[in-house]
């Protein structure tokens, strides 16, 4: 009523017109927030597993490389080979 009678008949339609806007903003604003922190954590996520399995696959190289250029210190009898090398 004061509205009406202060700003004029059109005023109370333009508030509820505004509020819906500015409710409507909220909810656009609040769902990018959420939809950003998903994506945030998603490539959290996926930096994570990617580190695990890079990880993994140098875990088992240096184990291959490793391997590769090992000397065997015992013979079938488990005797401990002792060799001299001449470098």
């Amino acid at each position: 009523m004061f509205l009406n009678m202060t700003y004029g008949p059109q005023a109370y339609a333009d508030l509820l017109a505004m509020e819906g806007q500015i409710r409507k903003d909220r909810q656009e604003m609040v769902y990018k927030q959420q939809k950003m922190r998903q994506q945030i954590f998603d490539i959290i996520g996926w930096v994570f597993v990617s580190v695990i399995v890079f990880g993994f696959f140098g875990l088992i190289a240096m184990i291959w490389a490793d391997r590769a250029k090992a000397i065997e210190p015992f013979d079938t009898q488990n005797n401990l080979i002792i060799r001299e090398y001449n470098d």
